[in-house]
């Protein structure tokens, strides 16, 4: 298939919102101090996604390291789509903005962590019961 039929092809997923179907890979790992734990590799006709876990202090997070074949950025509900897709609609994850001074910004790459199974955070858009508080 030619590079202009691929992204033409691409382009209209995108827009057509059919990324057609996760296929895994070993060859997308890419050398970076953190990837030591990586343990899978995912593409469809618009995403590249690397998956690696870390220990935290709630636990082993999955950490999804996003990117989209046309380097364009990555839509919140493309990420919640990859996020429901290769962890699972229930879990939670986090997207962190990070203090300037710890900025790395060269790949247009996207990073969500996944939280343990059964994490809540203890905040968000909806109210958390609390005892004796309305």
């Amino acid at each position: 298939m030619s590079k202009v039929s691929r992204q033409l092809r691409r382009e209209s997923d995108r827009d057509a919102g059919g990324w057609g179907k996760w296929e895994e890979r070993s060859h997308l790992y890419i050398p970076h101090p953190r990837m030591a734990s990586f343990r899978a590799a995912f593409v469809n006709h618009v995403m590249s996604v690397q998956i690696s876990d870390e220990d935290s202090d709630w636990g082993l997070v999955t950490h999804l390291w996003v990117r989209r074949h046309d380097k364009t950025p990555t839509t919140w509900a493309e990420l919640m789509r990859v996020k429901n897709e290769l962890v699972g609609p229930e879990r939670v994850g986090v997207e962190v903005i990070p203090p300037v001074s710890q900025l790395i910004d060269d790949a247009m790459m996207f990073h969500v962590f996944v939280l343990p199974e059964g994490f809540a955070l203890p905040f968000g858009l909806h109210l958390r019961k609390k005892a004796g508080v309305r």
